[in-house]
C-alpha cells in the first residue's frame, strides 16, 4: 500500500520521528556534521584531561558559547549563517549552555561580544565555545571574521575593518578555563 510504513519502493526505510539518528539524517549535511563534530570534541577533551571522570562533562560546571551568525552582507549576503547559529544556539541550551548570539554583527559588536564571553569565561571557568558562521579570509597567515557592515577595498584593510580570529583566541587562553572549542563555518 503507498504511503504506509510497508512501503520500501523508494528505497528509502519508513521514517521513526523517535530514532535520533534518523533526525539527524534530516538535517543539512554541513550541520550535521558541526553538531557531531561539537560532541565528539566534548567527549574526546573530557577523557583527555579528566580521565577518572566516565562522563564527558563535569556536573555543575559551566558551559558559556558565543555564536555569531553573519548573512546580511551588502555585497555577497548569504543564505544560512543566521539559521545556523540560530540551530546551534537550540542545541546548546539544550546541552547546559549560557549561549549569547549575535546576528549580522558589526565590527564593534563583534569586538563587545567577545571581550565579555572572554570575561565570563575568566569569571566562570568551565567549557567554553565559539561559532561563527558567515564570511571570512585569510590574508598572510592571519584569519579573519568578516561584520556584515565591512567595506573591503583593498587586501591592506582587512585587519582594520575586520576580527582577526587570533583575538578571541587569545580572550579565550587568557581566560584559563577547562575546555575551549572554536568552530568557523566561514566561507
Amino acid at each position: 500500500m503507498p504511503g504506509s510504513p510497508s512501503d520500501h519502493r523508494s528505497g528509502q526505510p519508513p521514517f521513526d520521528k523517535t530514532d535520533p539518528m534518523l533526525a539527524l539524517t534530516r538535517l543539512g549535511s554541513l550541520l550535521k556534521y558541526q553538531l557531531l563534530l561539537v560532541l565528539s570534541l566534548f567527549a574526546f577533551a573530557a577523557v583527555a584531561q579528566t580521565p577518572a571522570t566516565p562522563s564527558y562533562a563535569i556536573p555543575g560546571e559551566p558551559r558559556t558559547a558565543l555564536l555569531i551568525g553573519n548573512s546580511n552582507y551588502a555585497s555577497s549576503p548569504l543564505v544560512n549563517p543566521v539559521n545556523d547559529a540560530r540551530a546551534m544556539k537550540k542545541t546548546l541550551t539544550e546541552l547546559g549552555f549560557q549561549v549569547s548570539l549575535l546576528e549580522n554583527a558589526t565590527l564593534k559588536e563583534m569586538s563587545v561580544a567577545v571581550r565579555q564571553f572572554g570575561d565570563k569565561l575568566r569569571t566562570g571557568g568551565g567549557v567554553g565555545v565559539f561559532y561563527y558562521a558567515g564570511h571570512g579570509m585569510q590574508i598572510k597567515g592571519r584569519n579573519y571574521l568578516i561584520p556584515v557592515a565591512a567595506e573591503l577595498m583593498r587586501e591592506d584593510e582587512v585587519a582594520y575593518t575586520a576580527m582577526e580570529v587570533g583575538a578571541l583566541l587569545d580572550k579565550m587562553e587568557s581566560a584559563r578555563n577547562r575546555i575551549n572549542i572554536v568552530i568557523l563555518d566561514a566561507c
